[in-house]
C-alpha cells in the first residue's frame, strides 16, 4: 500500500514538473520570437542609417574642395570676395 502511494506522489510530482517545463518552454519561445522581431527592426534601422551616412558622405565629398567651399560660402552664406561688388535688382 505504501509503495502505491509513493508511486502516485512521484507521478504527480513528475507531471507538475513536466507542465512547468512546458509552460516555461512556451514562454521562452514567445520571447525568442519577440527578440527576432526586434533584431529585424534593428537591422532595418541600421541599413537605413548606413544609406543615409553614404548620402551625407557623398555630399561632404562634393564640398570638400576649394570650389565646393566657395560655392557654400557664396550660395549658402551669401559671402563675396573682398574685391567683388554686388548689385541687387530692386525693380522687382
Amino acid at each position: 500500500m505504501k509503495l502505491k502511494k509513493t508511486g502516485l506522489v512521484a507521478k504527480i510530482v513528475i507531471l507538475i514538473i513536466a507542465l512547468y517545463a512546458l509552460v516555461s518552454l512556451l514562454s521562452l519561445r514567445s520571447q525568442l520570437e519577440d527578440y527576432k522581431n526586434q533584431l529585424t527592426d534593428i537591422q532595418l534601422q541600421t541599413e537605413q542609417q548606413r544609406r543615409e551616412n553614404e548620402e551625407l558622405r557623398s555630399v561632404l565629398d562634393a564640398y570638400a574642395g576649394e570650389e565646393g567651399m566657395e560655392s557654400v560660402a557664396r550660395d549658402g552664406l551669401g559671402l563675396v570676395d573682398k574685391d567683388e561688388i554686388i548689385f541687387y535688382d530692386v525693380s522687382k
